[in-house]
């Protein structure tokens, strides 16, 4: 593809309106077939979400309803808040995480590692790897300016929404035992209190998407551009000048040019393709882990239960 947009846009210069057609023609011919290759990539990645989805709603599903330990969890025991909310939210966040950061491997894996190597062919190992030094520098400035623990910042969020909503599907359970009681001012402050958590939380997290999000965007997209110019752009200015004017001359040196973009383009993809799966996989721990604290607590409790049994 970059080597019939570079042959396409020294055509167009040159003024050769032969060969640009032919090019032309090529080109939505190779953009087809990329295309299909990505339409094909999408639906492996939806199959892949969906099952490993289904395996692991059957695995938590199996432990959760075996030995009553869904009653046990219910109704006798305070430290899991909401157990519907990790079976049912959590597992989907998991697959479709997974499915992402298992297409985001694939990715990193040829566009960013193979693909650096096979840029380097093109354009030498200076022009691969400067995109690598600029992200590290990247990740580094915003880790400086914006930390992210993923794990705390979803984790808190989620526990506290879980909190809030175990206590309303309590008072819906119970509401004529509370109003019976005359329970509503306990009940409501209780409600309450868990609700202003809950926003507090997700405030909290927001705000910090928001910061994280828009340094992001300064770092990784407008940062970039005069980095590129400087880096692509200079060393064409500096070259020595021509008084007199080549169409030819004027054809290659563009390009070249435009090639040099593309090539730098993608290899700033690739990098990023890496990047972005170390984000997918810390955002995906969080979920991941709250599973697992329901496994632990549903494999304790079938313990327990076949203790009392012998």
């Amino acid at each position: 593809m970059l080597r019939y947009n570079r042959d396409i846009t020294y055509n167009m210069q040159a003024v050769q309106t032969g060969a640009f057609i032919g090019l032309m023609r090529k080109f939505l011919a190779v953009s087809l077939v990329q295309v299909l290759v990505w339409q094909v990539q999408g639906h492996f990645g939806g199959q892949i979400e969906l099952i490993f989805r289904d395996k692991l709603t059957k695995l938590v599903h199996r432990e959760y309803f075996a030995d009553q330990n869904y009653y046990q969890v219910q109704h006798k025991s305070d430290e899991m808040p909401d157990p519907d909310e990790r079976i049912a939210e959590d597992i989907k966040k998991t697959a479709e995480t997974y499915a992402l950061t298992y297409r985001n491997g694939l990715y990193a894996a040829t566009n960013g590692l193979y693909g650096t190597f096979v840029l380097a062919r093109f354009s030498g190992w200076r022009t691969a790897c400067m995109p690598y030094i600029y992200l590290i520098g990247g990740v580094i400035a915003i880790e400086k300016l914006v930390p992210m623990d993923w794990e705390t910042l979803i984790g808190n969020k989620d526990k506290k929404f879980s909190k809030y909503r175990s206590y309303l599907l309590r008072t819906n359970l119970n509401c004529e035992a509370i109003a019976a009681l005359k329970g509503q001012a306990v009940e409501a402050k209780t409600a309450n209190a868990a609700y202003d958590d809950m926003m507090t939380s997700t405030h909290f997290y927001w705000r910090k998407m928001i910061k994280h999000g828009l340094v992001q965007n300064v770092v990784f997209e407008h940062a970039i551009l005069p980095f590129c110019a400087w880096f692509i752009l200079l060393p064409l200015y500096l070259r020595p000048k021509r008084t007199v004017f080549d169409l030819e001359s004027n054809a290659k040196v563009m390009g070249e040019l435009y090639f040099s973009v593309q090539i730098f383009i993608q290899a700033l993809n690739g990098a990023g393709s890496i990047a972005e799966l170390v984000e997918k996989w810390g955002q995906m721990g969080s979920n991941a882990k709250r599973i697992m604290e329901l496994r632990r607590m549903l494999q304790r409790l079938s313990a327990e239960r076949r203790e009392q049994r012998s």
